[in-house]
Order: C-alpha cells, then sequence, then structure tokens
C-alpha cells in the first residue's frame, strides 16, 4: 500500500533587497532539507549566527510565525524580510522546497494475525525510513510474536502492535496498530467421556471449554464416523453454548470427536481427537422384567407414526418408514415416561 513519491529538491530563491542591491544569503536555508517528511513535520529558518536578523515571515500558507506545521504534501515558500549583521539596511530572502508527506505508515501482516499457540505471527513495517522500534523495543522492519502454549487453561492472548518510524534529524511517526492473537486449543469432550462406549442418545458431550474470548464463542464439532471415516457430522453450537447433543449421531455406531472454537466467525485449534460410542439397546429403561409399557414413535415434527403395547421396543415397527431421527417415548405401567431420540438405519 506504498504511494509513489514526488521528490524534488530544495531551491532557494534570493530576491533584490529593497534598496536594490542584491544580497546572497545563501547560509539561510528551510528545514528541513529533505523532500520526504513524516505524517506532520514543522518547517523552520535554519540561520547559522547573527549573518541574518529577520524582522518578518509570510509563508505561502498565510502564516506569518517563524514556523509553520504541515500535514499534506505540496511545495511550501516563505519570504523572509530582514538585514544582514550589522547592517540596518532591509534585505528579503524567499526559500521554497516541495514536500512528500508520508502517510501514517502501516502494517502489513506476513502470516495470519489469528493464530494456534505454538505458532508464530510475523509482521512488516513500511520502507522508507531510516530506523524502526516496535513496541517490545525491537527494531528493524520485521516483527515476529511466538505464543507460547503454557497453562492449563484455554484461552485467547492478544497483543496490540504497532512501531515508531523515523527520519534521522527530521521527524518520528508512530504506525498504525494490529491486534494479533494466539488461541488455545479446546480440551475437547474431556476424560469422563472419552473412551466411553455406553452413551445413549439422550446424552451430550462437551462442545468445548475454551472460558474466555474476546468475542463471543461457537464450537464446530467434527464426528467420524469410525465404521465409515466418510460419514462425518458436523455441528455447530449457538454462542455460548457449551455441549452438543448426541441424538446427530446413529445409535450403535462409535465417532471420533474433534473439537474447536469459532471467533469471530474464524476457526481455531483442534482439540486432541476422542472416541465415543452410542448404545443401541432395544429397551430404553433397560428394565428386566416383563411388564408391559406403551410405546409411541414420532418423527421429528412430533407427528405420531407408531404407538404399540410390548415388554419392549422392536425396530421392525419402523421398516418400512424412511431412515431418520424418530422420538421414541416409553410409558410403563406406573405412568413414567422416557423419550429417547434414535436414528435408525435398517
Amino acid at each position: 500500500m506504498k504511494k509513489s513519491l514526488l521528490i524534488l529538491s530544495l531551491s532557494a530563491f534570493v530576491l533584490a533587497s529593497l534598496d536594490g542591491v542584491a544580497q546572497n544569503n545563501s547560509n539561510v536555508t528551510l528545514m528541513p532539507n529533505v523532500a520526504n517528511v513524516c505524517k506532520s513535520t514543522t518547517l523552520y529558518i535554519s540561520i547559522p549566527g547573527n549573518s541574518f536578523n529577520p524582522t518578518s515571515y509570510l509563508w505561502s500558507t498565510g502564516a506569518t510565525t517563524p514556523t509553520i506545521n504541515i500535514t499534506s504534501s505540496g511545495t511550501y515558500t516563505v519570504t523572509v524580510v530582514g538585514f544582514t549583521g550589522g547592517s540596518n539596511k532591509s534585505r528579503t530572502v524567499v526559500l521554497s522546497n516541495a514536500y512528500n508527506v508520508k502517510p501514517q505508515p502501516v502494517i502489513t501482516p506476513l502470516t495470519n494475525i489469528w493464530v494456534c499457540k505454538d505458532e508464530t505471527v510475523q509482521l512488516q513495517a513500511e520502507n522508507g525510513y531510516d530506523s524502526y522500534q516496535w513496541v517490545d523495543g525491537t527494531g528493524g522492519t520485521l516483527f515476529s510474536k511466538t505464543f507460547n502454549l503454557s497453562g492449563g487453561t484455554p484461552q485467547l492472548d492478544t497483543l496490540t502492535v504497532s512501531y515508531t518510524s523515523t527520519i534521522t534529524g527530521v521527524c518520528s511517526v508512530t504506525s498504525e496498530s494490529v491486534v494479533i492473537r494466539g488461541v488455545r486449543k479446546p480440551k475437547g469432550v474431556g476424560q469422563f467421556y472419552c473412551g466411553r462406549t455406553n452413551l445413549n442418545l439422550n446424552d451430550s458431550v462437551p462442545a468445548g471449554l475454551v472460558l474466555e474470548y474476546l468475542y463471543p464463542v461457537r464450537y464446530d464439532m467434527e464426528f467420524t464416523d469410525l465404521s465409515d471415516p466418510a460419514n462425518v457430522i458436523y455441528y455447530v453450537t449457538q454462542p455460548g453454548q457449551l455441549k452438543a447433543p448426541l441424538n446427530i449421531l446413529e445409535a450403535g455406531k462409535s465417532y471420533s470427536v474433534r473439537t474447536r472454537p469459532l471467533i469471530n466467525t474464524w476457526t481455531f485449534c483442534y482439540g486432541d481427537p476422542c472416541t465415543i460410542g452410542i448404545a443401541s439397546g432395544n429397551r430404553l429403561m433397560g428394565e428386566n422384567n416383563n411388564s408391559i409399557k406403551t410405546y409411541r414413535v414420532m418423527d421429528v415434527s412430533g407427528r405420531l407414526l407408531v404407538e404399540q403395547k410390548a415388554e419392549s421396543f422392536d425396530r421392525n415397527w419402523v421398516r418400512n418408514f424412511p431412515a431418520q431421527v424418530f422420538i421414541i417415548s416409553e410409558t410403563n405401567d406406573l405412568g413414567e415416561v422416557n423419550v429417547s431420540r434414535e436414528f435408525i438405519k435398517l
């Protein structure tokens, strides 16, 4: 995003004195005597010793002060009236210079500025200055920051980065600021669930345990069917939702689960994969007695598909229906109701 620079050399114009005698006041100069200056700088007259004694100033901007502050590129002229040395004869000196006022320096990311922990962010300063100092005290045009993974709490680390660039002897200016972030991976589904093969469709598993971020956190979960790795089921939580329901899965199968946070629509850092298994017993409540129960089978819209009295649920009742998620309620002779959701693929 660099702009082309218009570089014009300093030139001094010497006008005739008011008494008609030409004076050479080449030792009077307009400063700074360079073409490129920072975003804002001060123009002033340099007069060594007492060789010339000004009595008035008139700048091309209309200012009559000894110095002016410029913020935009252009040619600036100052007319100085005074007298030389001990002479009381009036002299006029006109000085002019074209300045290219550089815009505020920018930062160019060489990598993503949101990274997982143990990854490095690199930034590039804008060229064209004599020296640089970054917020961490380092110099040069390159900035590097590695977000180290430490501690057990998943969190977001942030750092606001800028630099000060200097044209030696002329001016310094502070660049724009960029916020870089390092994200720790979430803890995933956790040890309590990992390795479990008796979870049921009424259960839910933690989507992630990232406790604190700058933005509302959602979680992206990836369930891979171990018997058919091409069958991957994705689930994205609502902001702040920390668990995913297992009724999105198929009963009787085992899945490898990975989870990662979504922050401001960006996804980061999968947690360690974990294997869980979904139980598929026919009996919803698992009783060993032979009591008769009432089963009602509905689709996800609540439409009743089957109602049967039996000792246990029989999948053949839904064989003629397409594979889908069924909501199954079981009512025993005491009036107790248990509800399950199963994806039945026959």
